[in-house]
C-alpha cells in the first residue's frame, strides 16, 4: 500500500495528482541515520520536530513539539487555546487513527446571540469554544509517543521565554489592516505591538507570561486547564468579555476518536477526516467525481480545468451545509454520500460549458496550522490546529497568556438555511457540540 500525504490543510485534488510521496524520506538533523522528514509553516517548528527525532522520539513526539512550538512562533492560527485534528498511521497499518480535539460550545451558548453575528467586540467571549489542543496533544503522546511529556513542552516555553524573531507572516498580519482591532487587546498589544508599533520581521519578541504556562502544562498537563489558578481565569475572562463558559464544560471536555473517509483514487489509498470536517468530506466527493486521468489531461492553468474543479467543489459545498454537522449529534451515513452510483450520478451534471445557480453560503475560511512528519519506522502524522480567525478572539489570558479560539463562529447561520429553503441545517449552534471544520488532514 502506498500512502501520500497533503501539506496544507485544504488543496485542491492537482496536489494529489502532483503527489508528495513519503516514502522512507530522509533528512539532515543531529542523527541523519534515524531519517524522517518535516513539513511546517514556520523553521522553528520544522527545527523542534527534527530535534526530536534526532534525540530517538518517533512521529507523534516530533509533531506534538511541532505543533506547541507553533502556538509561540506562530500565533496568529494556533496555540493552547484552539483545538485541532489528526491521522495517525503506524507501521505496519492499514489505515490511520484520527484523533478529534476540536473545540466545544459550552453549556450555556447564547444561540440567539450567534445568530446575529459579526458580534461586537465587547461580546467576542460568546465565540469562544472549550479549547481542546492540550488535552489532545496529551493524548496522542499517551497514546503513540515515546518520549516523555514534559520534554516536548519544553523547546516551546524555552523559545518564549528567550525570545524569537518575527517572521514574515507574523509580521504582515500585525502590521496589516486589522492592527488596530489587535492592539485594543492588552494581551496582544503588550507582545506584538513594542511601545505601540508593530513588530517588524526580524524583531525578536518574547512571551513570557505564555513561557510559564507552558512550563506548567509540561509539568502538571492539560489538567491546568480544567481545574487550579489557569481554569479559574479562563472562565473569568470569556465571562467578561459575554460568553458563557464555565468549569463544568471545561471538566467535560473530552478527546473522541474517529473512523477516517477511505478512498480509492488512481490506485492509491486515501484517508482524510470526517465529520465534524467537511473538508474530508468535500476531498472524497471531489475525488469521486473526477478521475486522475481527467484532470491530468486538463491543463491546470487552463479554464476548463478551474472551471471543472469549481463545479466539483460546490456539489460537494452543498451537501457540507445540508449534511453535516458534530457526528456526536447528528448520525451521517458518510458511506452513502461517497457511494460511487451517487458521485457518479453528480458528475453526469457537471459539464465545460455552464453552470449552476446556487444560493450563496456563508463559507468563510480563516488560518490553520498544518504539520507533517514522518519518522524512520514508517509513522506518519498529519495533522491540523488552529484557532480560526487571525489571532483567534482576540481574547488572551491576562496571567497566563493563552489567546483564545472563536471557533462557535463556525456554526451555521440561520439565514443559511433560509436561502436553502430548509428549516434548520445540521451545523446550526447547540450546547455541547463541535462546530464543522474545513480542516482536512489528510494520508
Amino acid at each position: 500500500m502506498r500512502f501520500l500525504t497533503l501539506l496544507p490543510s485544504w488543496v485542491p485534488p492537482l496536489s494529489i495528482a502532483l503527489g508528495l510521496a513519503l516514502a522512507a524520506p530522509t533528512v539532515q538533523s543531529a542523527e541523519p541515520s534515524r531519517g524522517g522528514a518535516v513539513a511546517t509553516e514556520h523553521p522553528l517548528c520544522t527545527r523542534a520536530a527534527l530535534d526530536v527525532l534526532s534525540q530517538g522520539g518517533d512521529a507523534v513526539d516530533a509533531a506534538v513539539a511541532a505543533s506547541l512550538m507553533a502556538g509561540v512562533v506562530s500565533p496568529t492560527s494556533s496555540g493552547l487555546g484552539g483545538g485541532g485534528f489528526a491521522l495517525v498511521l503506524t507501521p505496519g497499518a492499514t489505515q490511520p487513527v484520527v484523533i478529534d480535539f476540536r473545540e466545544v460550545a459550552p453549556r450555556g451558548l447564547d444561540a440567539a446571540a450567534l445568530g446575529r453575528r459579526p458580534l461586537p467586540f465587547e461580546a467576542r467571549g460568546q465565540l469562544v469554544g472549550v479549547p481542546g489542543e492540550a488535552a489532545g496533544l496529551f493524548e496522542l503522546v499517551r497514546r503513540f509517543g515515546k518520549r516523555p511529556w514534559a520534554s516536548l513542552v519544553e523547546p516551546a516555553a524555552r523559545q518564549a521565554r528567550r525570545g524569537f524573531a518575527v517572521g514574515p507572516h507574523l509580521a504582515q498580519i500585525v502590521g496589516g489592516q486589522g492592527a488596530a482591532e489587535y492592539r485594543r487587546e492588552p494581551g496582544l498589544g503588550n507582545v506584538y505591538f513594542p511601545g505601540g508599533h508593530a513588530a517588524l520581521e526580524g524583531r525578536v519578541i518574547k512571551n513570557p507570561k505564555l513561557s510559564r504556562t507552558l512550563s506548567r502544562l509540561g509539568a502538571e498537563g492539560p489538567k491546568i486547564l480544567i481545574e487550579g489558578t489557569i481554569a479559574d481565569e479562563l472562565v473569568r475572562t470569556v465571562k467578561g468579555a459575554g460568553g458563557a463558559l464555565e468549569k463544568q464544560d471545561l471538566a467535560e471536555y473530552a478527546v473522541r476518536e474517529r473512523q477516517p473517509l477511505h478512498i480509492v483514487w488512481g490506485g492509491d489509498d486515501i484517508f482524510t477526516m470526517p465529520p465534524p470536517s467537511a473538508g474530508g468530506l468535500l476531498l472524497a466527493e471531489t475525488l469521486g467525481m473526477l478521475s486522475r486521468e481527467e484532470l491530468v489531461r486538463l491543463a491546470p492553468s487552463e479554464g476548463a480545468y478551474q472551471h471543472l474543479l469549481a463545479e466539483a467543489f460546490r456539489s460537494a459545498l452543498w451537501d457540507r451545509f445540508v449534511h453535516v454537522g458534530d457526528p456526536d449529534a447528528v448520525p451521517l451515513d458518510t458511506t452513502a454520500l461517497l457511494a460511487p452510483s451517487r458521485l457518479a450520478e453528480r458528475r453526469r451534471g457537471l459539464a465545460l460549458d455552464r453552470t449552476h445557480s446556487l444560493p450563496l453560503l456563508a463559507a468563510e475560511e480563516h488560518g490553520t496550522h498544518h504539520l507533517v512528519v514522518a519518522d524512520a519506522s514508517g509513522m506518519v502524522v498529519s495533522l491540523t490546529t488552529t484557532v480560526n480567525h487571525v489571532f483567534g478572539a482576540k481574547l488572551v489570558l491576562p496571567e497566563a497568556g493563552i489567546a483564545l479560539n472563536d471557533e462557535l463562529d463556525d456554526f451555521a447561520l440561520e439565514r443559511d438555511a433560509a436561502s436553502m429553503g430548509l428549516k434548520s441545517l445540521p451545523n446550526a449552534p447547540r450546547a455541547g457540540a463541535r462546530p464543522v471544520s474545513s480542516m482536512t488532514p489528510t494520508i
